[in-house]
Formats: C-alpha cells, structure tokens, sequence
C-alpha cells in the first residue's frame, strides 16, 4: 500500500511539474512571439530608413552635379576641376557603399560632401582625410 501512495503522491508531483512547465513555455512561447514581431517591425525599419537615406544621397549626388554644372557654365568654375561626366553612373551606389556610418544630425554633411566630391571627381572616396 506505501509503494503505490508513494507512487501516486510521485504521479502527482510530475504532473504539477509539467502542469508548470507547460505554462512556462506557453509564456516563453508567446514571449518569443512578441520578440519576432518586434525584430520583423526593426527590420521594416531599417529596410525603410535605408531606402529614404539611398533616395537622399541620390539627390544630393544630383544636387551636387547640377551646382557644378551651373558653375561651370556661369564660368565660375576653374577648368582644374574635374568633370562632371566622371563617375556619374555609380555615384549613387559608390556613395552608399562607401558610408559606414549610421545616421546622425551632426557630422553626416562632412562626409556626404568628401564623397561625392570624391565620386564626382572619379577618385576613391575612402583616400580623403577628416
């Protein structure tokens, strides 16, 4: 008759045990769920916020060559510069590829400027000193 109280009163441990255990996953469950959703949203984000940031250095790259252009024809601008036909055809793509740091409201402009200067005079962007 001990053995099998014994045995019961066991059954009836593992039992409350899993009974535990199988609330602590539906909640770890539903923890890791919220956690997916949120790094889905993060990454929505970024996708996002890559694209504004790819759209404004596109127009800036075009901003930067129609003020040269117009210097240029206004007769402002020395004929030592370089071109304007220079890599004009991967501006965009050098110009991200050669930005590595993330978004800021100070100290984006310097670097934007240095780059595009150095895409739009066919050089590597990264042999500009600070």
């Amino acid at each position: 008759n001990s053995k099998i109280e014994n045995m019961k009163e066991e059954k009836k441990k593992k039992t409350c045990e899993l009974e535990k255990l199988t609330e602590e996953q539906k909640q770890l469950i539903q923890t890791m769920n919220q956690v997916q959703e949120e790094n889905a949203l993060l990454q929505d984000t970024v996708r996002r916020e890559c694209e504004e940031r790819y759209e404004l250095t596109e127009a800036l790259v075009q901003a930067k060559e129609q003020v040269m252009e117009r210097k240029k024809l206004s007769g402002n601008f020395p004929l030592t510069q370089c071109s304007l036909g220079q890599g004009s055809s991967t501006s965009s793509s050098t110009l991200i590829n050669s930005q590595r740091r993330p978004k800021a409201s100070k100290g984006i402009t310097p670097e934007i400027s240095r780059t595009t200067k150095a895409v739009l005079c066919g050089r590597n962007p990264n042999s500009f000193s600070v």
